[in-house]
């Protein structure tokens, strides 16, 4: 019964929380994230500065939400949960844990939200001591592959009065229960106990020493022994002539080989000294591949098409269930022939599921491009490696999109392509804005959102975006080889775009042809990365589609325009989701300048040639710098951006500005980071320019630094003054007056006044004024 009475507070307790959650700002300002140092993660604001941040379970369900006050109260608690509400198994994230090898959990938001910033990782807060071992438990259960680190507090100081550490003692135990590891800050400052406290007296680069060397220690540690087991079961080599692949009969006879330029050939038992059967061409297992939370487990094959080309693929484990037709299928569509006989089918089906796990390479594989812990991972390659020396490989049921080709050299695309950009503003952004999308993941407090280019047609948006384009894939317009796609979708098919430019730069064209009701909703998906829970035809729900990116738009109306004409209004917060860019610089052109071309239509033509001929290799040599300098990149980041905005955004302006300051700072960073990499051609300084010519653009358009709610609505106010200010509002002087015909539907009255603005109340001040007498 009193189980049954405290579910029932706790059901009551999460409806409430849901309404404080829902009436909640994600754009506000928090005086106790100013003085912890750190930025805002999955948090909203509330009014009088309160943040609060959801207690989730591992649905993603809020049972309660923590209220932190601003400043410390003289008297009473800082934080304050929902009233009966359940804390017990619940955390809340800063970071994506999707397709994290390394799980951090730590006591406070303060404290992992500096853990998150130090070192890149998804760090789940638990609350206190007590919530530890519970949280713990249920991340081992959703992420069983994960390592789960406990970022405990070290608090000496009751240490020093009781001879026991809290913050120790639960985080050790935690990490046993769960095969984890615990780690503790070192050289606090007085009175310090926790990773946020460290932050703050010697930085970032502090905490993530401590933290990212415990890691490498203990995945040094793990990788000996298999590194020992390894060797003793020998690895066959793919260039042998002959592989021996298990198992063997008692009398050790090879059961499967594969011949090189042959095929899959197999001894039947009991035909030790028969001639061996050929089942196949030559088929390779060379790997076991899984996802993030071993699942979806799947075999990487390696074979040669009818076509002459050597191909992997993953297949996955569930394809062998039956008699095999899927997978041989699947095989068949890419090119290679499958027997057609029942013995060879039921051969090859065996030699597949004969392999040894021990001889073959693990991998993982996940179901978006993007950052995969250190490593960036494209729909044919991964770049870069992780620190636990483990393979990542993109694989998607839906397959791929994005268009991510390679055609020319880095050389020509600068020459013939990137400088031009040098002096045009609009351009520049929107090459900068193609490099800054893989820089999201790094940008601590950086939300990702758009950037849409607004104007008449035939001014030269679309040639920025071809530009743009050229750095990822090919730099066209109708092609269906494209990079650059089009608004023309559903929120189903922007949903799949979205997950396909993860961790990238969307280009989408024509807002125009996005239906205006949807619009809003559709930017402002897109720019929150995640997409609609759906169920499963069996039953059960499909893993929600999530993304990370920045995304170009252009067409001839604004978002508020576009929605004002099916009669909706913008919010703020969609506004800042897909900023308005005026693409217009001169008279009927988005180009400050044509350099050596005559006017803007040559310029466009020969960017239109050159971009669909030469692409691809910027972005691909980019992402090669980036993996190379992920160590200390957050905070690099970090530092650079701060510069710039504080360069850009004046000084008092709205939350709503310096979010789309932040936004314009990364892009202008990207920009810098790239000129400095060697891959624009820019002169130093370029990008940050063209960025700060933008954002001032913004502001003009927006009408100013302050909050766009109470623009618009001083903007409503002088449209009705203006259109019913002769109508509906009586002179002040013949309110009175009887032979004077009534205003029909009065909003107000309405004064003369001078030249000074002061009212003019009297015939001999109207006379002095306007030379007559007030009629």
């Amino acid at each position: 019964e009193e189980q049954a009475s405290q579910e029932a507070a706790h059901t009551l307790a999460a409806v409430e929380a849901a309404k404080v959650w829902d009436g909640a700002s994600d754009i506000g300002e928090s005086p106790y994230l100013t003085r912890k140092g750190v930025q805002p993660y999955g948090v909203r604001f509330a009014e009088g500065g309160w943040l609060l941040v959801p207690a989730r379970d591992a649905s993603g369900k809020i049972w309660s939400v923590q209220s932190i006050a601003p400043n410390k109260p003289a008297s009473g608690p800082e934080k304050l949960f929902t009233k009966g509400g359940r804390k017990s198994g619940l955390w809340h994230w800063c970071g994506d844990p999707a397709g994290a090898a390394v799980l951090l959990i730590a006591e406070g938001y303060a404290t992992a939200a500096s853990l998150h910033e130090a070192t890149g990782r998804p760090v789940a807060v638990a609350w206190d001591v007590g919530n530890l071992a519970h949280v713990a438990k249920a991340l081992r259960n959703q992420y069983p592959a994960a390592l789960v680190v406990l970022c405990g507090d070290d608090d000496q100081e009751t240490q020093s009065r009781t001879t026991r550490n809290p913050g120790r003692e639960a985080a050790t135990k935690a990490a046993n229960t769960v095969r984890g590891i615990a780690v503790f800050p070192e050289n606090l400052p007085e009175g310090g106990t926790d990773f946020n406290d460290l932050h703050q007296a010697r930085g970032l680069q502090a905490v993530r020493q401590i933290v990212d060397g415990a890691i490498d220690s203990h995945e040094s540690h793990q990788a000996a022994p298999r590194a020992a087991q390894s060797s003793k079961a020998g690895n066959h080599s793919q260039s042998a002539r002959r592989e021996r692949i298990e198992p063997q009969n008692a009398g050790g006879v090879e059961r499967f080989q594969v011949i090189d330029g042959d095929g899959v050939y197999y001894t039947p038992p009991g035909d030790d000294g028969g001639r061996p059967r050929k089942v196949c061409g030559v088929l390779r297992v060379v790997g076991l591949a899984r996802d993030a939370h071993d699942n979806q487990a799947a075999l990487l094959l390696e074979f040669v098409t009818q076509f002459g080309k050597v191909r992997r693929w993953l297949m996955p484990l569930s394809m062998l269930a039956g008699d095999g037709n899927a997978y041989r299928t699947a095989l068949l569509s890419q090119g290679f022939m499958t027997p057609t006989d029942g013995r060879r089918r039921a051969w090859l089906t065996e030699y597949l599921q004969s392999r040894d796990p021990e001889s073959l390479d693990l991998v993982r594989h996940v179901p978006r491009v993007g950052w995969a812990g250190r490593c960036y991972v494209l729909p044919n390659e991964t770049l870069g490696s992780n620190a636990n020396g483990e393979s990542v490989i993109f694989h998607s049921e839906a397959g791929i999109e994005a268009n991510f080709n390679q055609r020319g050299t880095l050389e020509n695309w600068i020459s013939n392509l990137s400088r031009y950009a040098i002096g045009n503003s609009r351009a520049a952004f929107a090459v900068a804005t193609a490099f800054a999308g893989p820089l999201l993941a790094w940008a601590p407090g950086t939300t990702g959102g758009g950037i849409h280019y607004t104007g008449q047609t035939s001014i030269g948006k679309t040639t920025c975006f071809l530009l743009a384009a050229s750095v990822w894939g090919k730099g066209t317009e109708k092609d269906p080889d494209s990079y650059m796609q089009k608004w023309r979708a559903t929120s189903n098919g922007l949903e799949y775009q979205g997950e396909q430019h993860n961790d990238c730069t969307l280009i989408l064209d024509e807002l125009g042809q996005m239906d205006a009701g949807d619009a809003g909703n559709a930017a402002y998906m897109l720019a929150d990365g995640m997409g609609k829970t759906r169920g499963k035809g069996a039953g059960g729900l499909r893993p929600k589609p999530t993304w990370r990116l920045l995304f170009l738009s252009s067409g001839e109306l604004t978002l508020a325009q576009h929605m004002e004409t099916v009669g909706k209004k913008m919010k703020g917060g969609q506004e800042v989701r897909l900023i308005p860019l005026p693409t217009e610089v001169k008279e009927g052109s988005a180009l400050e300048t044509f350099h050596e071309f005559a006017n803007g239509h040559e310029l466009s033509g020969w960017v239109q040639g050159h971009a669909a001929r030469c692409y691809g290799v910027a972005g691909r040599a980019w992402l090669e710098y980036l993996v190379g300098e992920t160590e200390g990149l957050s905070v690099a980041l970090r530092e650079r951006m701060d510069a710039i905005e504080a360069q850009i955004v004046p000084a008092g302006a709205s939350g709503q500005v310096k979010r789309g300051g932040r936004r314009f700072a990364l892009i202008a960073a990207a920009g810098e980071m790239a000129t400095a990499a060697g891959l624009t051609g820019w002169p130093e300084g370029e990008s940050v320019r063209a960025a700060h010519t933008c954002f001032d653009a913004w502001l003009t358009l927006r009408g100013g630094a302050g909050s766009s709610e109470k623009t618009n609505m001083l903007r409503q106010v002088r449209s009705f003054l203006e259109a019913n200010g002769e109508g509906r509002f009586t002179y002040w002087h013949r309110a009175s007056d009887d032979r004077v015909a009534k205003t029909l539907n009065k909003a107000g009255v309405r004064r003369m006044l001078n030249a000074d603005g002061d009212p003019i109340k009297t015939n001999s001040q109207h006379k002095a004024e306007y030379g007559e007498e007030m009629h």
